[in-house]
């Protein structure tokens, strides 16, 4: 009995050929009856290989057992697929798949795989057409979990195409997550798919936001998963969640926002709770309308709101800066009128109440506290302390006599000061002297060894460099002749329009120049100024106590008196208006 490799090797182009002359003269006009005969055929001359019991063929080539077919006969029964219309082929792949399920108690339907796998290289979307009919086929065959899979497996040849894989996967795959035998091959080709299939843009908007949702809940939700499947999902989701969203933040917040907040309760896990927290605390940042369309479901959501409040009080301190605070705050105001409405009305019992009461109150009370201003005291303080060491020293006769100084020597910190910088500049002698005799000898090792090569090196480049420039001197002189003409012709299409260019850009570079000219002639003017009271008040000037004293008296005066021309003058326009 031959092996499957060494069965399909046995089928020859002369057999396909003759094959379908024969079918061809017979049925000129029913190109169904010519695939159907193809597909029997492969199946017939590999009925006599033993089925094996893994119709996923793990550790095989994504085009096993297809690529083991002789490459002319894949040419030719490809042409023949090829001239058949599009309803042919999809019921031609609906049939091969029929004839698996029902041939494989008797004798095994490789023929029908290769067949199929050759169909979905001439048109990839062949199945997107019937996704239902096959979700169907995989819900009645639940309980043979080898037929599901067989299925399964021939809805993923048409992963070759992205939009394609991910429609079978969310139509037909995501339903059978809940079956412990077709979990594990659902994820492993979602897997597959995103590493086969890198670029993203391809597919935005693929995954409707419906999808998108029911994927959330089979990931954080379902608890048969193993930790393995669990995390390859969880590492999945982004992905799918970019494709839902287009790359970037759901375009209108607000119509999501109901769904998320619908999902949290008490009973949804850490995961979700998590992720829905991170996803609503995005709308509200993102979209302000979802504020007032969780005010509109709030009385039908009070356990929902309940829970992603006590979230926000919990969290206060880290979200204060992402959120609106004064749309917050009249969110909460509206649903403390509501919380009191409710309790008129004797509907206090209800799922939530309480705790959306509570925290209602608890996270406006926390709104509205003013937080100390640590950073501004220490920084006053540091100012201050800054500002009296700097008077202290510039008010002394010399440095050593002053307070800060003596305050230091009494205290000990000079002291430790000049022992730690004794030791600083010991370990730097030390280092140093190191350094000075290593260095030297290390280089000159390191030298002996790397110059050959560097030198070699640099003759090879330099000879590479020459040999290059002498190649291409004639395609770079072709190349400037080429470039000439071509601005020539360009040139010649509009020679107005360039003439005005050039004008415009001489004006343009006129009044930039002008404009430069002026702001630098005021600087100038400017810093002279500066320099020359500089120079006056303390460059000249004795730098004493004194000396500053006299200096911010003038500047106080100065202050004053222009402050009093200044309100009298205001005084004066006042009256005169009135």
């Amino acid at each position: 009995m031959f092996t499957l490799d060494e069965a399909i090797k046995t089928i020859t182009q002369d057999e396909v050929s003759s094959l379908l002359t024969m079918t061809q003269t017979r049925f000129p006009d029913s190109i169904d009856v010519w695939l159907k005969d193809l597909a029997s055929f492969l199946n017939l001359k590999l009925e006599d290989v033993q089925e094996t019991t893994d119709p996923l063929f793990t550790g095989k080539p994504k085009e096993y057992p297809a690529n083991k077919l002789n490459n002319n006969c894949q040419e030719m029964i490809r042409c023949t697929i090829s001239e058949a219309p599009a309803e042919t082929q999809e019921h031609m792949f609906y049939h091969c798949v029929q004839m698996m399920l029902e041939s494989s108690k008797v004798h095994s339907t490789y023929g029908y795989r290769v067949f199929l796998q050759l169909l979905v290289q001439v048109k990839p979307s062949v199945v997107i057409s019937k996704l239902g009919q096959y979700e169907e086929l995989v819900s009645t065959n639940t309980n043979n979990p080898k037929k599901c899979l067989s299925i399964l497996w021939a809805l993923s040849q048409s992963a070759r195409d992205f939009k394609c894989g991910l429609r079978i996967w969310f139509k037909v795959m995501l339903p059978s997550l809940s079956s412990k035998g077709l979990a594990p091959f659902c994820v492993d080709y979602l897997e597959n798919l995103f590493k086969r299939h890198t670029d993203m843009k391809r597919v935005y908007g693929e995954v409707s936001v419906r999808e998108y949702f029911h994927m959330m809940d089979a990931v954080f939700e379902d608890h048969h998963f193993s930790n393995e499947l669990k995390k390859k999902l969880v590492a999945l989701y982004p992905k799918m969640k970019n494709v839902a969203f287009g790359g970037k933040n759901p375009p209108a917040a607000r119509t999501v926002f109901p769904s998320y907040l619908t999902r949290l309760t008490q009973k949804c896990s850490k995961d979700m709770k998590t992720e829905v927290f991170n996803c609503l605390i995005n709308c509200l940042v993102t979209d302000k309308q979802c504020y007032s369309v969780w005010c509109q479901m709030y009385t039908n959501k009070l356990l929902p709101s309940s829970i992603l409040l006590q979230h926000l009080l919990q969290n206060w301190n880290k979200l204060r800066s992402k959120l609106d605070k004064k749309l917050l705050q009249q969110t909460l105001r509206s649903f403390s009128i509501t919380n009191d409405e409710l309790a008129a009305q004797g509907k206090n019992s209800m799922e939530g109440y309480g705790q959306c009461s509570t925290a209602c109150r608890d996270l406006l009370h926390e709104m509205e506290q003013t937080r100390f201003p640590w950073f501004w005291l220490i920084f006053l303080l540091c100012g201050v302390v800054s500002a009296i060491v700097a008077y202290d020293l510039f008010s002394s006769p010399s440095v050593k006599e002053s307070k800060t100084m003596r305050f230091m020597e009494n205290y000990g910190v000079l002291g430790f000061v000049e022992q730690v910088w004794g030791r600083l500049t010991m370990y730097y002698g030390i280092v140093y002297g190191w350094l000075s005799v290593n260095v030297p000898l290390y280089y000159g090792k390191v030298e002996a060894v790397v110059r050959p090569q560097v030198n070699k090196m640099v003759e090879v480049t330099t000879t590479m460099w020459v040999k290059l420039v002498d190649v291409t001197a004639p395609y770079r002189e072709w190349l400037l002749v080429k470039l000439i003409a071509g601005w020539h012709w360009v040139y010649s299409l509009s020679p107005e329009f360039f003439n005005q260019l050039g004008n415009y850009i001489s004006i343009a570079w006129s009044w930039v120049w002008d404009n430069v000219l002026l702001i630098y002639g005021h600087a100038a003017k400017l810093f002279l100024t500066a320099y020359k009271w500089l120079e006056q008040n303390l460059i000249l000037n004795n730098f004493t106590a004194k000396s500053l004293q006299q200096m911010y008296s003038t500047g106080i005066s100065a202050i004053q008196n222009t402050t009093m021309t200044f309100v009298q003058w205001c005084g004066q326009m006042i009256k005169t208006t009135t």
